[in-house]
C-alpha cells in the first residue's frame, strides 16, 4: 500500500524509522548491552507485537500524551548519534558471515538455502497479514 508524505524528506518514512531503530540496535550491541537473541526477543514480545494494532502514533495515545510529554523530557536517554560502521557488523563480515545469503550472520540458519529461508519468512508474514486483515487491521 503506498504512503504519500506531505513533503519531501530523503529516506521517505519507514526508511527513516527503520534507520533510528536499527543505530539503537547496533549500540547495544556493539555496547555489549544485549544479545541479539535478547533484542529480538523484547522487540517481539513487546513493542512489536502491539505495532500492527496501534502503530507507532497511536502508541501515544494509548500510553497518554502527558506521559508521553514527561518520557521526552527525562534526559537519561540519549539516542546514538549518526554512525557510518559498527564492529559487530564489521567483525561478521570480515568472518564471511552476510546474514541469510551465506548462511550465517547474527544468527545461524543450519544449512538451509536462502531460498527455504525467505520461503519460511514469507509464509509467516503472509499469514500475519491474512490475520491482520481478519482484524481489520491491514489494507484490503
Amino acid at each position: 500500500m503506498p504512503i504519500v508524505i506531505s513533503k519531501f524528506l530523503p529516506g521517505f518514512i519507514a526508511n527513516r524509522l527503520q534507520s533510528a531503530l536499527s543505530r539503537e540496535v547496533l549500540f547495544l550491541l556493539d555496547n555489549g548491552y544485549a544479545t541479539p537473541e535478547d533484542i529480538d526477543k523484547a522487540t517481539k514480545t513487546s513493542f512489536g507485537l502491539r505495532m500492527p494494532i496501534v502503530g507507532l502514533v497511536k502508541r501515544f495515545d494509548f500510553a497518554g500524551l502527558d506521559f508521553s510529554q514527561k518520557v521526552l523530557r527525562n534526559h537519561q536517554y540519549e539516542p546514538p548519534q549518526g554512525m557510518d560502521r559498527s564492529p559487530s557488523i564489521d567483525r561478521l563480515v570480515s568472518q564471511g558471515k552476510l546474514g541469510v545469503k551465506t548462511g550465517a550472520g547474527f544468527y545461524e540458519y543450519g544449512g538451509r538455502s536462502t531460498e527455504e529461508i525467505m520461503r519460511e519468512r514469507d509464509i509467516k508474514l503472509i499469514k500475519l497479514r491474512e490475520f491482520l486483515k481478519d482484524l481489520g487491521e491491514a489494507p484490503e
